[in-house]
């Protein structure tokens, strides 16, 4: 969360503006995501598919997406891009949350 934060900060604009940073808060998102279930149920076999593609990605940022810190470019310096990034997550959640309780509803049948 702190590399997220300072290259944010450092960049001046939110962390998903190219695929290096956007592959960073995804899988930032996928191992909290796995955090919070290990605190609420115990479900360690979900690591294993949960860190095997987050280390995968990981990697592949690492080695072939990474870019320096700088700028966004004209074209996407525009407020549109949080809103873009922040209704794509809740269009996300919204979309777990039915996927969830369908299968919570199924689970008696």
């Amino acid at each position: 969360m702190t590399a997220l934060i300072a290259r944010g900060s450092a960049a001046g604009h939110v962390p998903w503006a190219n695929m290096y940073e956007f592959v960073c808060a995804v899988t930032f998102a996928a191992v909290t995501a796995l955090l919070v279930l290990f605190t609420r149920k115990r479900t360690f076999y979900l690591g294993t598919f949960v860190m095997f593609p987050v280390v995968l990605a990981l990697g592949l940022a690492t080695t072939t997406l990474y870019t320096p810190v700088s700028l966004l470019q004209p074209s996407q310096d525009s407020y549109w891009l949080a809103i873009a990034g922040y209704g794509c997550l809740l269009f996300n959640l919204i979309g777990i949350n039915i996927w969830g309780s369908g299968l919570h509803s199924n689970a008696g049948v």
